[in-house]
């Protein structure tokens, strides 16, 4: 059972990247290793996500629809 304290020390990643292949892939293996992850599809939600919703890291296709 994962305690509270736990649950809250998790590191969340934001993945940014618009083939989703790779994008479900990097969710499950870093949702596996224990990260809280949030998957977005293109530049504007990235954004809009980092406006949002603190982030420990981002992990960022360069090149992707709406904003690089």
């Amino acid at each position: 059972m994962v305690s509270d304290m736990q649950e809250q020390s998790k590191y969340r990643v934001l993945i940014a990247d618009d083939d989703p292949t790779f994008l479900e892939l990097a969710r499950y293996t870093l949702t596996t290793a224990g990260f809280e992850t949030i998957g977005v599809r293109d530049g504007a939600a990235a954004m809009m996500t980092l406006h949002d919703v603190p982030v420990d890291l981002a992990i960022v296709d360069l090149s992707m629809p709406r904003i690089d």
